[in-house]
């Protein structure tokens, strides 16, 4: 660990254990025999987090479950917690976050905050694998003050320079002028410590993304249940916006899949490490380019349409370029994903990911019969696809799929082939789960399935 390493991990160790006396100190807890040997290994030789929790007898305080000792195994597992802010729609943010993490421990504080039971190591690798994750943070005291965050800025940040900090509010936040002046508050104590700083503020209670990275803002969350954490890892959303609307190829008629979705989709398939991933429908290649970029070992997609696979070779060769450490096996050629175990011969993939021809563009303009025949049509296309989807996966393989339903009114027109699709083999692992934005006429539904 690097010597600067050490600093912040020493300084979250001090911080960890005045909250722990803190906390002690009001339930009159401190003193008593158990809670200095529990709180000791707070301060000899812990270096990180992971390290933190091994340092600290665990088998006093847990083995021996007295009321202090309860409490100081609470409130060590508690200020180890990591939270994430989910995007904008948090249920499917959620399941991307159990299939990447492996379905651990959490606690939803609401719609929009998780609260996640133990540290994750490495959050800024962590967030930028992800795409439907906002902020990552680590909780560092059981209840916002702005002592607490005056207190964390004076004993961590570098002194040289005008501090930008910033307050978000999550849950049911406080009126403007209350969180105002929390915020006003803690400037007043960190001016009184000689520390320059500017507070960092916005309409709404919560600072956005863009917010917090354009200011090179050190951001605290105060959560639903008034715990206070400290913003780790913000997403990029520049990077994303470049593999957007930077890239050389989109198909805005045929529909363009946002790259954060893509990247979710990938993510759903939990492939294993080194796994191969086929995408049957690629048009110009978002889930191609994602998997690449989320480290996918092999890459390979087919398309009827010569124009749309043309458009996915220029598109990964761009993201070659552009991010050199991708450095995954991909292939990309024209065939009909109704005879893709054919065109594919022995290949067999961990996964599919695919979101496949949706019909022609909508207008909002179109009839229920015009709608219903079209569902008709794409249901029968994707009957055939699955069935050659379970011919080219390996027994256990998943299959991530965005199909369409139409929204006509306050009416969801909606594909039925879940039962076609289990006769084939398949068993439902997810979903369906709605994206869309309002007033699309079109909602994606995503769906994950198994072979047997």
């Amino acid at each position: 660990m690097s010597r600067l390493g050490k600093k912040k991990s020493r300084s979250m160790i001090t911080g960890a254990r005045s909250a722990y006396t803190r906390t002690f100190t009001t339930t009159g807890l401190v003193g008593e025999a158990g809670f200095e040997p529990a709180i000791s290994g707070l301060t000899t030789g812990a270096l990180g987090q992971t390290e933190l929790l091994s340092e600290v007898s665990w088998e006093y305080v847990i083995k021996r479950p007295t009321r202090r000792q309860e409490a100081a195994a609470d409130i060590l597992s508690y200020l180890m917690a990591t939270v994430f802010i989910l995007g904008r729609l948090p249920e499917l943010s959620r399941a991307e976050i159990n299939a990447v993490l492996g379905d651990p421990p959490a606690t939803l504080l609401s719609p929009d905050v998780l609260r996640l039971n133990r540290a994750a190591a490495e959050s800024a690798q962590l967030l930028a694998r992800l795409g439907g994750t906002v902020k990552i943070g680590v909780i560092m005291a059981p209840e916002f003050s702005p002592a607490a965050v005056a207190e964390d800025i004076l004993r961590e940040a570098d002194a040289a320079g005008k501090l930008n900090f910033g307050l978000s509010w999550y849950g049911k936040p406080k009126a403007a002028a209350r969180r105002l002046a929390a915020g006003l508050e803690v400037k007043k104590i960190l001016k009184a410590g000689g520390r320059s700083c500017r507070l960092v503020t916005s309409q709404d209670a919560q600072l956005s993304a863009v917010v917090v990275r354009k200011n090179h803002c050190r951001e605290y969350l105060v959560l639903p249940d008034q715990s206070l954490a400290r913003t780790l890892a913000v997403q990029d959303f520049v990077d994303f916006t470049r593999r957007d609307v930077g890239r050389p190829h989109r198909d805005l008629k045929s529909g363009t899949l946002p790259p954060k979705l893509a990247r979710i989709m990938v993510n759903l398939a939990r492939l294993p490490a080194g796994g191969s991933l086929l995408d049957p429908f690629c048009g110009s290649g978002t889930i191609l380019t994602e998997a690449v970029l989320a480290g996918v070992g092999t890459v390979a997609g087919t398309d009827i349409s010569e124009r749309a696979v043309t458009q996915s070779l220029g598109n990964l060769q761009w993201i070659s370029r552009q991010y050199p450490t991708a450095a995954a096996h991909w292939q990309v050629q024209v065939a009909d994903a109704r005879k893709i175990s054919t065109a594919l011969g022995a290949q067999r993939f961990d996964a599919v990911v695919t979101e496949p021809y949706l019909g022609p563009p909508r207008r909002g303009r179109e009839s229920k019969t015009q709608l219903e025949n079209t569902l008709r049509e794409l249901a029968a296309l994707y009957r055939e696809a699955f069935h050659e989807f379970h011919a080219v996966l390996k027994p256990g393989g998943r299959v991530v799929f965005a199909q369409p339903a139409f929204a006509t009114g306050r009416q969801l027109m909606t594909l039925p082939i879940a039962d076609d699709i289990r006769r084939l083999g398949f068993a439902q692992q997810l979903g369906p789960l709605d994206y869309a934005r309002p007033e699309q006429y079109v909602v994606r539904q995503l769906t994950v399935w198994q072979r047997a």
